[in-house]
C-alpha cells in the first residue's frame, strides 16, 4: 500500500526510486565496508591493500544493488499478507541460494585461476593484471549499461 501511496504523490516514481536505491546502497555499503575493514586490520594487510578490497567490496556492491533492485521492482507485491509471500517471489528461496552457489563457484573457480596464472606465470603478472583489470572494466560496463538501459532508463 505505501508503493501505491508514494505513486500517487507529486514526485516523480524515477526520482523516488533513485533514492531510494541509493539510501539502500549506502547502507550495505556501510555494513560491508566495517566488515572488510575488520578483515584487514585482523589479516594485517598492507593499507593498499585495505583500500583496494574496499573500493572492490564497494563497486561490487553497486553492481549486486542494481540487481537485486531491478528485480525486487519486477517481482513487487504490493498486497502481501505473510513475509513468506515476499521471499517466495521469483524462484523463492530456493532459487536464491542457487544462485548464491552458482556465484560462489564461478568467483572460486576464478580467484583460482588468477591465483594459477600469477603463480605460473610470475615474471608477467603485470601484463595479467592489467588484463583482468580491462576484463573487470568492460564487465562493469556492460552491467551498468545493461541496468540503465533496462531499468533506469525506462523510469524516466
Amino acid at each position: 500500500m505505501n508503493f501505491d501511496f508514494v505513486r500517487a504523490l507529486p514526485i516523480p516514481m524515477s526520482r523516488y526510486l533513485r533514492q531510494k536505491f541509493y539510501l539502500g546502497y549506502w547502507f550495505q555499503i556501510m555494513i560491508n565496508g566495517v566488515m572488510v575493514l575488520v578483515v584487514g586490520i585482523a589479516g594485517r594487510a598492507p593499507l593498499a591493500l585495505d583500500l583496494a578490497l574496499i573500493l572492490g567490496v564497494a563497486w561490487g556492491t553497486y553492481l549486486a544493488a542494481q540487481h537485486y533492485f531491478k528485480r525486487d521492482y519486477q517481482l513487487r507485491l504490493t498486497n502481501w499478507t505473510n513475509v513468506t509471500q515476499l521471499f517466495n517471489r521469483g524462484g523463492g528461496n530456493l532459487g536464491l541460494m542457487l544462485n548464491l552457489l552458482a556465484c560462489s563457484v564461478v568467483g572460486v573457480l576464478t580467484i583460482v585461476i588468477y591465483s594459477v596464472l600469477i603463480k605460473l606465470f610470475a615474471a608477467a603478472a603485470m601484463l595479467i593484471n592489467i588484463i583482468v583489470l580491462v576484463g573487470v572494466g568492460i564487465i562493469s560496463a556492460g552491467l551498468v549499461w545493461h541496468y540503465y538501459k533496462t531499468f533506469w532508463q525506462q523510469l524516466d
